[in-house]
């Protein structure tokens, strides 16, 4: 891959709002335009989720504080839904918020650099989700 994986989590917003090619995991399988919503979506999630208190990895969270998150995050789902690109379904949202919650935890670069998602690391760009049909 040509472009390098992120430190930061500030750094992958960086290029995602600059139109650059930011390197992420494949979460859908089902092809580019797929992808490119999960990814508009998921940036959108890490953007709001690291401006709130989520722990790292390994520190357990209480069920209230389980349920804070989640609820903000599903209020940015329904924000985020209403862009002509969108319309997610609801394997969409998981894997949008499974990135989002990896990258928040663990660090850009330590969740887009594990062995097991080595084979699936592609790049998405911001500027794509302009061509991408409403669903």
């Amino acid at each position: 891959m040509s472009v390098e994986i992120p430190k930061t989590v500030a750094d992958a917003l960086s290029m995602w709002d600059a139109g650059q090619d930011v390197p992420v995991i494949e979460m859908g399988g089902m092809g580019r335009g797929y992808e490119m919503a999960i990814f508009g979506l998921a940036f959108e999630l890490v953007r709001h989720l690291s401006t709130k208190n989520v722990p790292p990895v390994g520190v357990e969270l209480t069920d209230e504080q389980a349920k804070a998150l989640h609820s903000d995050a599903d209020a940015i789902v329904t924000l985020v839904n209403k862009e002509p690109w969108a319309g997610f379904s609801g394997a969409q949202v998981g894997a949008a918020k499974n990135f989002a919650f990896c990258v928040v935890c663990q660090g850009y670069f330590e969740a887009c650099n594990q062995p097991c998602v080595s084979d699936r690391i592609i790049t998405v760009n911001r500027t794509e989700l302009a061509g991408i049909p409403h669903s």
